[in-house]
This record gives structure tokens, C-alpha cells and sequence, in this order.
């Protein structure tokens, strides 16, 4: 009844008892015994109204264009601690904006988690409707945790599904999964745009991280995957694919067996040095050779990583890669690495968040 009640007031602060009752099909005598016996100071009454005595932290995205992971980041980072004990309800509003396919990934994983730990969490678009019917038509609000709400009422979209080879809708990847067409149907929708040339290079990368998905993510949580193909610009195409877990991440499975495996690695980015994750996860992507897998051949894995990129740098691609609490970008010109940056200190998102830039001519 709590959970009910709570989600209630979230979106309808200052209800009488009778309101609440007929709104959740509740027997009014039992939903005020509850709301006054109730011991741990999430209800206040002010003048025979209900009120959450903490409606929790209320994230507001509001940016006129595009919304990108780095706006994303930023704002997220200016709001409360969506990961305090003492917050129980986390409320994301968004303004004006158009959100890229990076920045909407994060959202699904981060949203999931908070869901999964039992925080209240609501999606709020009514500010932002053309945003919302395109998520809508692409399937997200259906890889979110049952528990989350969002406003306002869904679309059903299911129908545009599969239509458009320029849009992959937001695929979900079970924990459980042994096997999946997912890299084919990427594939696809890659030829559709750019044609034969490239798409043994593309498929390449793209099934390496979603089988990473698949066999290390070690999360009940579900991993996606998903490609869109923005407007051309000075005679390029943009094609945006992300690749999301939740899962430990490359750098939490590779921590607890990296002195004992490859002790130079460790000894030269010890845990205790600053921003030593970001460096190793860049020698990592660059060199290859390195695996955390719960595998006694582990030798003979862990290049997969820096294949992918080595493949993915044939199109001029930005490769963003997101660990708990900072991400890397490595940005790839004429098949070669022509710059790195990275970012700390960010807010946690658990697992690891992929995302590749190509720029095709």
C-alpha cells in the first residue's frame, strides 16, 4: 500500500483520504488507519490533505536543441543524490529538448537501477511532447522497470517497430541470454544506410559488445542495444549506436584479478592512484590482451575490446565508453586515434555504457 500511496502524492501532492482511496481502489477506512499509524514520517497532514513530508529529488533537463550525454552528465550532477538512503522518491523533468540516443541510453540504465533498489521514480515529459512521441515510437518506456512511472499516458507505437532500418528500436538483452540475432538486425540497418563496404568491419564491433553484454555483465538487470541515424551534415552521415549494462563494468571485473594476471598492469595503475581506472581502461582499448573473464583460458581472450575500436576507427569514429563513475572518449581520424579526454567524478551509473559517433561520407 506504501509504494501506491507514495506514487500517488508524487504526481498528486494534498489528496484527502477518501481521494486516495477511490484513486487506488482502496477501502477508505483502511487507508486512513494506515496513513495515521504510520511510524516512518513519509506522510504529513496538513488540513485533512496528504503530503509526502520529502517529495525526494526532482532532476529537471530543460536545454533548447539536443541533449547530449555530456548535458546529461552535467545536469545530473547538479541536482540532488538520487542514490541517498534518505531520498525515496527520484523525479526526472524534462523541457524543450531532443535527446540523443547517449544521453537516453544512461537515463533507461540509471532509471532501472534506482527502480531496482525501491525507489519511487517518475518520467516526466509533459514539457516535452515531440521527444516523447519518438521515444514512444522506439520502444523505450517498454525496457523500463515495471514500477516506474511516466507522464504523460504512453503511446502505443508498436506498430512503427521494424519499419525504419535508419531507427533500431531500444532492443533488451536478458541476463539470461545465450544467443542473439540483435548483431544481424544491426547489421541490416547499417547496409541500409552505408551500403556493403563497411558492414563486415560494423558487425564486427557491434556483436564483440553486445557478447560482452552477454557474458560479463553479471547483472539481473537487462542489457540494450540500439543504432539511429541522424541528418547529414557538410556532406556526412551520423549513425549513433549505444551499448548499455548494468552490469560490474570492464573495470570492476577487471580490478579484483589484475595484480594476480597481469601484475605489470597494476603495479603501473595501482587502485590508489588518481584517475588510474580512466588510464588503465585506455591502455586497455589500446593495446588489447587484457581479460577479467571468469574463464580459466582467459589467455586467449580480451582483445575484443581493442578490435572493436581498431574496427570502429575505419568510419571516424568518437568512441565514448562510461564505467561507475567516469567515462573515456577516444576520437579516431583517418583510421588512426587522434585524441583522448576523459571525464571524473561523475554521478554512479552502474555496468558500462558504450557509445560510437561514426561519420560516414
Amino acid at each position: 500500500m506504501k509504494a501506491k500511496i507514495v506514487e500517488l502524492l508524487t504526481n498528486n501532492p494534498g489528496l484527502k483520504g477518501k481521494e486516495i482511496a477511490r484513486k487506488l481502489s482502496l477501502e477508505k477506512k483502511s487507508v486512513n488507519s494506515y496513513l495515521y499509524h504510520d511510524k516512518s514520517g513519509t506522510f504529513i497532514e496538513r488540513k485533512n490533505e496528504w503530503f509526502l513530508a520529502n517529495i525526494g529529488a526532482v532532476l529537471r533537463f530543460e536545454k533548447s536543441g539536443w541533449l547530449t550525454t555530456c548535458d546529461f552528465e552535467a545536469l545530473l550532477k547538479e541536482g540532488s543524490d538520487v542514490w541517498s538512503d534518505s531520498i525515496e522518491t527520484v523525479r526526472f523533468e524534462f523541457y524543450n529538448c531532443s535527446i540523443l540516443l547517449g544521453a537516453i541510453s544512461r537515463l533507461l540504465s540509471l532509471v532501472n537501477q534506482l527502480a531496482s533498489i525501491g525507489k519511487h521514480v517518475t518520467l516526466d515529459f509533459t514539457g516535452c511532447t515531440k521527444s516523447f512521441s519518438y521515444l514512444c515510437r522506439i520502444g523505450l518506456f517498454e525496457t523500463f522497470h515495471e514500477s516506474v512511472t511516466v507522464l504523460p499516458q504512453i503511446k502505443d507505437s508498436s506498430s512503427y517497430y521494424g519499419g525504419n532500418n535508419k531507427v533500431m528500436e531500444f532492443v533488451l538483452i536478458p541476463a539470461e541470454t545465450q544467443q542473439t540475432n540483435l548483431p544481424v538486425k544491426l547489421k541490416n540497418s547499417f547496409i541500409e544506410l552505408a551500403g556493403e563496404q563497411h558492414s563486415n568491419a560494423a558487425f564486427g564491433f557491434i556483436a564483440e559488445f553486445i557478447n560482452n553484454i552477454i557474458e560479463h555483465s553479471q547483472s539481473p538487470n537487462p542489457g540494450v542495444a540500439a543504432l539511429q541515424v541522424y541528418n547529414k551534415s557538410k556532406n556526412r552521415t551520423k549513425v549513433q549506436t549505444v551499448f548499455s549494462d548494468s552490469g560490474k563494468g570492464i573495470i570492476g571485473t577487471l580490478r579484483p584479478v589484475l595484480a594476480e594476471r597481469y601484475p605489470q598492469l597494476h603495479n603501473k595503475y595501482p587502485p590508489s592512484k588518481e584517475n588510474s581506472d580512466i588510464h588503465l581502461l585506455n591502455e586497455i582499448l589500446q593495446s588489447g590482451g587484457v581479460s577479467g573473464a571468469n574463464d580459466s583460458n582467459y589467455l586467449g581472450r580480451g582483445l575484443g575490446l581493442k578490435l572493436s575500436a581498431k574496427q570502429a576507427a575505419k568510419f571516424d569514429a568518437t568512441i565514448c565508453v562510461r564505467q561507475e563513475r567516469f567515462e573515456l572518449t577516444l576520437k579516431y581520424v583517418d583510421g588512426k586515434l587522434n585524441e583522448s579526454s576523459y571525464s571524473a567524478d561523475l554521478i554512479k551509473i552502474f555496468g558500462t555504457h558504450i557509445c560510437f559517433d561514426f561519420y560516414l561520407r
